[in-house]
């Protein structure tokens, strides 16, 4: 009956053993899920602050496209009054030519009939067949002499009339020419500020092309680094899910040890299976607490790291025996993270690591080891001593 009534005591005491080692883990864990989740947090406020930047800059780029396309119907438009211009232009040059011609032919004949009248001029007054006294002397009769006297006055009065009429006629062309040349200058002059709009509408097509150039390229950049974020976040969350599943297996292994435990069926020893990466997280470790120490002292740490991973008392991985809390001061003090990025990593700890994990070597039985210090008795190895 005493030895009866001993055995839940001492499962009792084994189970609180195992739940002040494995709290340290769990907190760990917790605490990785906490900050992973606050990162997540973090990387979708990123991702939505980065989605409203992409929404501006869709919403400039059709505004700037939308602009372009006024641009170039405004583009189109003054083209056409160019066009049109020009037709106008050429339909002067063709009136002013016509006008010149005219006034050239106007000027010949003008020529012609003043040529005429000094003729006729010279031959009434200063012919010696003809003079004024012969037609009065040779004149049968006043009424013939005066009938003779009209018709030279009458032929005079025509090329007078003649003269004045290509003289109007003259200047009227020449007013007219006149007209359409200055019509022509300001048809030239309009098309000159039609011309500077296509330049000026020509630099503004031109920075607006290169403004969407711009937001396209900021936009492929959001959406890479929206990207990134997406990825990220995901990569985040499925840690965060194998985290919690991790912690639910300890759970479960916790409780069946609790359970073993209380009934006094808990292996001796659990089975050690090897993951990826054990052999450098054992040699990281390794360095950080023996790197100066002889090979024998090396093998002495990861002989304590892997009686932990066998043990019921502790995590069965040896990552989590590495990071449990309160046990291995360089994982809290950032150290192991060092030596786990290091690329040459000492050779005796990468063979010392190999030895316990591959070939399974153990040199004691060990759980604990510490610097010596005078108080705790056990093995000496070097600069440390293993209980």
């Amino acid at each position: 009956m005493r030895f009866r009534s001993k055995m839940p005591l001492l499962g009792v005491l084994v189970i609180f053993i195992v739940m002040l080692t494995g709290s340290g883990v769990t907190a760990d864990n917790n605490s990785q899920i906490s900050d992973l989740e606050d990162e997540i947090s973090d990387n979708e406020a990123k991702y939505e602050e980065i989605q409203e930047q992409l929404d501006e800059l869709e919403a400039a780029k059709d505004d700037l496209v939308d602009y372009v396309g006024k641009l170039g119907k405004t583009y189109d438009s003054i083209e056409n009054i160019i066009d049109d211009l020009d037709g106008q232009i050429n339909a002067k040059n063709a009136e002013i030519e016509d006008a010149k011609t005219t006034i050239a032919e106007l000027e010949v004949t003008m020529d012609e009939q003043y040529e005429y009248m000094k003729l006729r001029i010279q031959y009434i007054y200063e012919s010696n067949d003809m003079n004024y006294g012969d037609v009065f002397l040779s004149s049968g009769s006043i009424a013939e002499m005066l009938e003779r006297m009209e018709y030279v006055a009458n032929m005079m009065e025509y090329d007078r009339n003649q003269l004045k009429a290509y003289q109007n006629n003259l200047r009227t062309t020449e007013q007219l020419k006149s007209n359409l040349e200055t019509e022509q200058q300001e048809l030239v002059a309009l098309k000159e500020e039609q011309n500077e709009q296509i330049e000026n509408l020509d630099i503004l097509m031109d920075e607006a092309e290169k403004n969407i150039a711009t937001h396209t390229t900021q936009i492929a950049e959001a959406i890479e680094a929206a990207e990134r974020i997406e990825e990220e976040i995901e990569a985040q969350r499925n840690t965060v899910e194998k985290l919690k599943e991790e912690e639910e297996r300890r759970k479960r292994e916790e409780e069946e040890r609790k359970q073993q435990l209380a009934n006094g069926t808990a292996p001796d020893k659990i089975p050690y299976q090897q993951l990826d990466g054990d052999i450098k997280r054992m040699a990281a470790i390794i360095w950080c607490e023996a790197r100066g120490e002889s090979y024998e002292g090396q093998l002495a740490v990861g002989t304590v790291v892997m009686n932990r991973v066998e043990s019921p008392r502790f995590p069965n991985t040896i990552q989590d025996v590495i990071s449990q809390s309160g046990q291995f001061s360089p994982y809290k003090s950032g150290k192991y993270a060092i030596a786990l990025a290091m690329e040459n990593m000492q050779q005796s700890c990468i063979d010392a690591a190999t030895e316990v994990i591959v070939n399974g070597v153990r040199t004691g039985e060990w759980l604990f080891f510490r610097m010596k210090n005078g108080i705790i008795n056990g093995d000496f190895i070097g600069n440390h001593v293993f209980y």
